[in-house]
């Protein structure tokens, strides 16, 4: 489920790398321009940074400048499904989960979310926008994925194929999600379900469970959603991932 980001290159500081769009679609959510730059991997599994010094509309040429110490992209398939919170939150969960690695981002309605005519106008179309930006900030080698807000059990069914489904839910107070975790490395692809202030409504965590999600607590302190949200990502990509490791 993780794209292919590797390129027909052999990586090698000052040389040139061709790429024809065709070819790269994860390159596409950046906003390429002469001078751009970008992190590509090579056909040994290198990770490299490079300047773009020619594009058109099918293809770009670039010059490699610096080999990267770390992978810019985990191993790991890694999906947000947020609950739509209130005013600037749902920006900043976009932003710290392009930092942590998430791959997709689905907003979803629920009962105790926000909706679109809450939000100020075009709010929305701001979140792929913060994406982008996160992504380059932190030189990753695509942008996440952010959908459209969908109902949510139209937006649960987004990762369907991944291996572990996993839903933030405070009234699980046995299953820890560490433990979760530590039971299931090796797992290549994960989903995260995160609720909304207020958090969930019973009918919403069944919901979420007759479609394989697991639920799982963080404990017995009672977090803010984008608290939540971020520490959740930052433990599945440091226990399933790349976070605090090389891989």
């Amino acid at each position: 489920m993780k794209q292919v980001l590797g390129l027909r290159f052999k990586g090698e500081v000052g040389g040139e790398i061709f790429i024809r769009r065709s070819e790269a679609e994860w390159l596409e959510g950046f906003k390429l321009r002469r001078g751009s730059l970008l992190s590509v991997q090579d056909e040994g599994g290198r990770w490299f940074r490079a300047r773009v010094i020619e594009l058109s509309e099918k293809d770009l040429r670039a010059v490699v400048f610096e080999e990267m110490i770390q992978p810019a992209e985990s191993n790991l398939f890694l999906v947000l499904i947020q609950a739509i919170p209130s005013r600037e939150r749902m920006e900043l969960i976009i932003e710290k989960a392009s930092e942590l690695g998430a791959d997709q981002v689905q907003p979803v309605f629920t009962a105790r979310s926000y909706l679109l005519k809450d939000l100020a106008q075009n709010k929305e179309r701001r979140w792929q926008d913060r994406a982008r930006k996160a992504a380059e900030q932190c030189r990753r080698g695509m942008v996440p994925r952010v959908f459209e807000p969908r109902s949510l059990e139209a937006g649960s069914d987004l990762a369907r194929g991944c291996d572990l489904k996993l839903v933030l839910d405070e009234g699980e107070s046995k299953t820890m999600l560490s433990e979760i975790l530590e039971a299931r490395k090796g797992t290549k692809s994960c989903v995260l379900a995160v609720g909304p202030e207020g958090g969930w409504e019973q009918a919403e965590t069944d919901l979420l469970k007759r479609k394989g999600y697991i639920g799982a607590s963080l404990g017995g302190r009672l977090l803010r959603v984008e608290t939540a949200a971020i520490t959740g990502l930052a433990m599945v990509q440091s226990r399933l991932g790349d976070l605090g490791r090389a891989e």
